[in-house]
């Protein structure tokens, strides 16, 4: 937490730090020593997302990094640990730029494996509560991709193959949450046949 905030992440990659320390905050809380826990939120509040993050919504190109970033710094500023919604929003319309009509994400050279990654932390924004001004669009797109995804998962469940990234173990697992989330959602709507689908998708 202190590194990031000082500007000192590892590898240089600040906008990937930030939403996994606030997830391990939310699972430790209560778990970690107190001290502990009470330095890590310290270092957590002093995070200036203009200052540490590689990639800036003002930037003339963008891609999942600033995506990412934006999930961590809504859940920073949920938190109480720091106030980012312009920040966020910005990055958000930057953001949007790069979904498809059918709620695909094209990262650079649109590979299959950051299509999906991206719309996960998006879909983490979302489940998070954001409420910004770009809420309703993200949420569309990310029920789209859903979709997408849906159908072009492989009878053995596997994510389609192609681009940097492709036989990472992640690919699989992302697309269980994305399927998880929708199962719940179309629940929640009384779609049971599209809950029983995307439940049975998420354990192929």
């Amino acid at each position: 937490c202190a590194d990031l905030a000082d500007g000192r992440a590892a590898d240089g990659h600040a906008d990937f730090y930030t939403v996994l320390l606030m997830h391990a905050d939310r699972e430790l809380a209560g778990v970690a020593a107190p001290a502990d826990s009470t330095a890590w939120r310290r270092d957590l509040a002093r995070v200036v997302p203009e200052q540490i993050y590689r990639r800036q919504p003002a930037d003339a190109a963008t891609n999942n990094w600033n995506l990412v970033a934006a999930a961590g710094e809504w859940r920073r500023t949920k938190a109480g640990l720091g106030e980012s919604r312009a920040w966020i929003d910005a990055s958000l319309a930057r953001q949007i730029e790069l979904f498809t009509p059918w709620g695909m994400y094209r990262d650079p050279n649109d590979p299959m494996a950051y299509d999906h990654f991206a719309r996960l932390w998006a879909l983490d924004l979302l489940e998070e509560g954001y409420d910004g001004r770009h809420a309703a669009v993200l949420d569309a797109l990310v029920e789209r991709g859903a979709w997408t995804s849906f159908f072009m998962q492989s009878p053995c469940g596997e994510v389609p193959c192609g681009g940097r990234s492709a036989h990472h173990q992640w690919n699989e697992a992302e697309q269980a949450v994305t399927f998880e989330s929708m199962k719940i959602r179309c629940a929640r709507r009384n779609d049971l046949p599209a809950a029983l689908a995307f439940s049975r998708a998420a354990h192929q």
